[in-house]
């Protein structure tokens, strides 16, 4: 799945590199995209204020969720499927209830834009990251504020939970990544070390190990229970993603250089170097099963990519913008693209086919240039809904 600038989510199969759905609907660009855990919903959060909830099999908008006030630049689903977190610029986290699209909660508080938001593992507490130099945990439950976690110094870029739910991560303009206690909500240990705000963290999948992505072109591996830097990995320009693979061997990283690289998590040595976009790569993932990658990119194009090999499995073509968010679905037989062209598509990996537009306005393309007797409301309620009119 990626989502980017042309405003579209576009969905992927991954074997064959043909998109299966574009999710067309959106006004704004597209931020941030992800499957529900059971693959059969994708959600997608952009610039026009709205989430919006996709059926995967009929690509058919299922749920819009209005509410929020400024752009939205995060969304998740919780671990049971069954909800929905998103944060935007209006400085609000907000609930939503998947089966109905109703908003179950507006947890206020923060003084700054949510740039992150994410679930615990056991879907429990809400953690937030603002520019407000704060992290918020948040009773999934009741909405309460559990912890206001202050230390940073600089905006928050990214949080994360560890695996078993006791520790949140998180990265900072003050180029710093902060580890706290999720109990208590005290501060357990400060990384310091980058020479640059600090844009991508996470745990290891057996949470004993951090790694950081930066600004200052590097990508740093961090001992969790010692504190210690156990390698910094050079060879990027500016680190816009990284991620450990499923059996967290690996990593892979995306850069301003307009490459995407594999590294060896233990050694810290670069195993392969991904070359073929054409503009800077804003998000990378790996498949389920660890032996593919997918990364979103500048260039507006979708790569896949044989880790084993080192080769280009497919690109995928079709949006008209900056593609800035990518995923897998859980089975991995699906990606789910965002864009700034206000699109979402979805890719079957089986056939690399297209399926369908997916498009919530039932008038998209209807040409009303001309027509008589509609009110100027009506007009634009038309438009809202896709029609088009180039008497204006």
């Amino acid at each position: 799945v990626s989502g980017g600038r042309d405003k579209t989510i576009k969905l992927w199969d991954v074997a064959t590199g043909k998109c299966v759905h574009t999710l067309s609907g959106h006004q704004g660009m597209v931020n941030s995209v992800g499957f529900s855990p059971d693959s059969q919903i994708v959600v997608s959060g952009s610039l026009d204020k709205t989430i919006k909830l996709w059926d995967v099999a009929t690509g058919k908008c299922v749920h819009t969720l209005s509410g929020h006030q400024g752009e939205v630049y995060s969304v998740r689903f919780s671990p049971d499927s069954q909800t929905v977190v998103s944060g935007g610029r209006d400085k609000t986290i907000k609930l939503w209830d998947v089966a109905t699209g109703k908003c179950v909660h507006t947890l206020s508080g923060h003084q700054g834009m949510v740039n992150s938001v994410g679930f615990s593992p056991d879907s429990q507490i809400v953690v937030s990251g603002s520019l407000d130099k704060t992290i918020k945990l948040w009773d999934v439950a009741t909405g309460k504020c559990v912890h206001t976690l202050s230390g940073h110094q600089g905006e928050v870029y990214s949080v994360r939970f560890s695996p078993d739910s006791q520790t949140v991560v998180s990265g900072s303009r003050d180029k710093t990544i902060k580890l706290w206690d999720v109990a208590t909500g005290e501060s357990l240990d400060t990384l310091s070390g980058h020479q640059h705000r600090v844009n991508s963290v996470g745990f290891s999948p057996n949470g004993q190990t951090l790694v950081s992505g930066s600004f200052d072109r590097t990508i740093k591996l961090w001992d969790v229970t010692r504190g210690n830097c156990l390698h910094t990995l050079f060879g990027h320009n500016w680190v816009y993603s990284v991620r450990f693979s499923p059996n967290g061997q690996t990593l892979v990283s995306g850069s301003r250089d307009n490459t995407i690289k594999l590294w060896d998590a233990a050694r810290g040595n670069c195993l392969e170097t991904f070359c073929g976009h054409q503009g800077r790569v804003y998000s990378v993932r790996f498949s389920p099963n660890g032996q593919t990658l997918v990364s979103g990119s500048g260039d507006k194009t979708i790569k896949l990519w044989d880790v084993a090999r080192g080769n280009c499995l497919e690109t995928f073509c079709g949006h008209q913008g900056r593609v800035y968010s990518v995923r897998f679905s859980a089975d991995g037989q699906t990606v789910v693209s965002g864009s700034r062209d206000n699109t979402i598509k979805l890719w079957d990996v089986a056939t690399g086919k297209c399926l369908q537009t997916l498009d919530n306005r039932p008038y998209a393309g209807l040409n009303i240039t001309g027509i008589r007797g509609l009110t100027d409301a009506q007009i634009a309620t038309l438009k809202a809904l896709g029609a088009v009119d180039h008497s204006a």
